[in-house]
């Protein structure tokens, strides 16, 4: 059977899952997704994954989204058709992975997708650019978040996890490529940094620059100037073929945006607004007409990806793909009698998630608390325990592990027996619906959550500052987004988010919902369906819900005051 793997290689986590399997023996085969003709809103493509997401997979009669459960996913269940370097079975090892798979959402992805979306995206679909503050803003959250990178996972290593490539790399590495596009190299100042990058493209080329090329044609096909003026920078008749299509719904979205004039600068010389249009046999305004209709079925909208993927009757890698290392077999790990020490402070939502669920379990556990708004997380002492700087975090022994999904995988991972299988199933459909949530949660639930209660609690706390009205609005506006695809992709008509039982999937959510009854934000308000799900969830998690959310409550009672 092969794996149908859906994608636009202009997206990142695209071009990092289509490196990733061409570097294993996983049959698959791929299909283009035109984000910018709006196919990933098509109901068929709603079938494979309700997200509208890409990348996304169907494997037989099973299809999922979300890149990182994707992954987690197919080296499951095709563990002997993967190098072990690449997601590493020593519960160590795999656990270090999945510290900076969780870190990678807010971390590398987070930063490095903010400012392209401000220099690059926001410029395009809405002709403004992007205000200094923000540009600032998201240039200083990207300078924390790489100063984060290096710090504690890069170091001294070759690699993201040490002295072997892993799938940390192949998830990083485009991130910061993308940039480039506004001719923003996030390396420079940075030796270390870029002598990675350059290291890491080495280890998967050809293929990395091969599967980059649609990137680049992007790039140099559409430019976007401060005064908001579409500039080629060739000739329309010197783009490759493929691409000329894609070129003219790119120009009809953004004249329809700015409401210009039908005519454009070429780098050369002058063209109306029809002449592109011409050698596709439609003129302009055919072409707008038909837009929002004309996906990939066209015969030039469907870029030649075939010797990206792999047939069943391939078994071994193609020729661009680096040789695979030895396969080296899983360590078994020996559970030891000592106790896990959680470092937490039971204000932060994923700090009392983890806590509930040992708390549900038999796993023997100590807390140790630490005190965010003392700053005790950035002490001397604490920083150099946890590099990071985060809560919650762990210490097994000498193994110290950060990022709430990576420390309750390890726990599930190490302690199998002492936790009831619905928190995290062993089967492997069903834990994959776990992890499709969970990786959903970083963007999406959490995502959308923290902003919010930062604006209207946290800076007005801190700074003394009123709330600013409009971006509480705006954060608002996104919230509700994500809590419709909650309930339309994910709650459905179940009891609980990934079916009638629940996972650690509702712990998590059911944290960030809870933190706004610190300032009495009724997030849920008009929402019946999630309103009953959070008093279902409750239900089954109480007396430990309540126990652990005491110090939120009292939070709550302080705030009034």
């Amino acid at each position: 059977m092969v794996v149908e793997l859906y994608v636009d290689m202009i997206s990142q986590p695209s071009r990092s899952l289509v490196l990733f399997l061409n570097n294993t023996d996983i049959p698959f085969e791929v299909k283009n997704v035109e984000l910018f003709s709006g196919e990933h809103k098509k109901p068929e493509f709603a079938e494979i994954t309700p997200l509208q997401t890409v990348p996304a997979i169907k494997d037989g009669d099973f299809s999922m989204g979300e890149t990182i459960a994707i992954i987690r996913y197919l080296t499951t269940k095709y563990a002997d058709k993967v190098a072990d370097h690449w997601y590493p079975k020593d519960l160590e090892k795999r656990a270090r992975a999945d510290e900076y798979l969780s870190f990678h959402h807010s971390g590398t992805r987070g930063a490095c997708m903010d400012i392209f979306y401000s220099e690059v995206l926001l410029p395009f679909y809405t002709g403004k650019t992007a205000s200094e503050e923000r540009i600032q803003r998201d240039l200083d959250k990207l300078k924390t978040q790489l100063d984060k990178l290096e710090r504690a996972f890069l170091r001294d290593n070759k690699f993201l996890l040490g002295d072997e490539i892993s799938i940390a790399d192949v998830l990083a590495v485009p991130e910061i490529t993308q940039c480039l596009t506004s001719d923003r190299d996030v390396t420079e100042g940075r030796p270390k940094l870029k002598a990675y990058v350059e290291r890491v493209k080495e280890r998967l080329n050809p293929l990395y620059d091969e599967v980059h090329v649609p990137l680049f044609e992007w790039k140099d096909t559409l430019k976007i100037r401060d005064n908001c003026i579409i500039s080629v920078p060739f000739l329309f008749n010197d783009l490759p073929a493929r691409r000329k299509p894609t070129l003219c719904l790119l120009i009809c979205m953004h004249a329809n945006f700015l409401n210009r004039s039908e005519e454009t600068t070429s780098g050369r010389t002058q063209v109306t607004f029809d002449e592109p249009f011409k050698t596709l046999g439609h003129s302009a305004s055919e072409f707008i007409a038909r837009s929002p209709r004309y996906g990939t079925d066209h015969p030039l909208l469907t870029p030649p990806h075939h010797h990206l993927q792999r047939a069943a009757t391939t078994p071994k890698p193609s020729p661009l793909t680096p040789s695979l290392s030895p396969r080296i077999s899983g360590s078994t790990a020996t559970i030891a009698t000592m106790t896990i020490e959680l470092y937490v402070d039971l204000r932060s939502q994923p700090c009392r998630a983890l806590l509930m669920f040992l708390k549900l379990s038999e796993i023997p556990h100590e807390v140790k608390y630490v005190d965010l708004f003392k700053g005790e997380h950035k002490s001397p002492k604490f920083s150099a325990k946890i590099p990071l700087q985060t809560v919650p975090a762990m210490t097994d022994g000498d193994f110290v592990l950060c990022e709430t999904v990576a420390i309750f995988r390890y726990l599930t991972s190490k302690y199998k027996g002492k936790f009831a299988d619905n928190w995290y199933p062993a089967d492997i459909k069903k834990r994959a619906k776990v992890d499709e949530y969970m990786a959903f949660h970083h963007g999406g639930t959490r995502g959308v959550c923290v902003p919010l209660f930062v604006s209207e609690v946290l800076i007005p706390m801190s700074t003394g500052k009123p709330v600013d009205a409009d971006k509480v609005k705006e954060q608002v506006e996104k919230l509700n987004a994500s809590l419709e695809k909650i309930e339309k992709n994910f709650l459905k008509d179940n009891q609980y988010l990934c079916g009638d039982e629940a996972s650690f999937a509702d712990i998590e959510a059911a944290c960030e919902f809870m933190q706004f009854v610190v300032n009495a934000r009724d997030i849920l308000g008009g929402r019946p369906l999630l309103k009953a799900y959070l008093e279902r969830v409750k239900t089954r998690l109480n007396p430990v819900f309540d126990e652990v959310n005491s110090k939120l409550y009292e939070w709550r009672d302080n705030y009034k005051k």
